[in-house]
């Protein structure tokens, strides 16, 4: 199964904490939401994980490249991030994604590993 993370998103709702950082790396405790996805995808056995970026898609990859540096990530770049939503996000994985299973996320949206079990 391959998990597709939606990551372009503007956030401006969130603004000013989003200014100068993606959503999916603003903290939620200890950890930012990113980290705690990939976190619970990995508890569950999911190790092909695509992320579909846009906005300040460098602070993304920087922080899987140092945080997970054993993942090999698979990366979208939706150009079309500031004028387009998740379902063109998720349009641009579909030739990735095709033919197998898959498990779409929200790369702003905080699960614990206990919402997965039945996968």
């Amino acid at each position: 199964m391959k998990a597709v993370i939606l990551a372009a998103g503007i956030a401006s709702r969130l603004r000013p904490l989003t200014d100068n950082t993606p959503k999916c790396l603003l903290k939620v405790g200890e950890k930012n939401i990113l980290e705690l996805s990939i976190e619970n995808l990995l508890s569950n056995n999911l190790r092909e994980i695509i992320i579909v970026t846009g906005y300040l898609e460098n602070q993304i990859r920087d922080f899987m490249r140092v945080r997970f540096p054993q993942l090999n990530i698979s990366y979208i770049y939706n150009k079309f991030y500031s004028t387009t939503n998740n379902i063109y996000s998720l349009w641009l994985a579909k030739d990735t994604v095709l033919g197998d299973d898959m498990l779409m996320m929200d790369s702003d949206i905080v699960l614990i590993s206990k919402s997965f079990q039945n996968l």
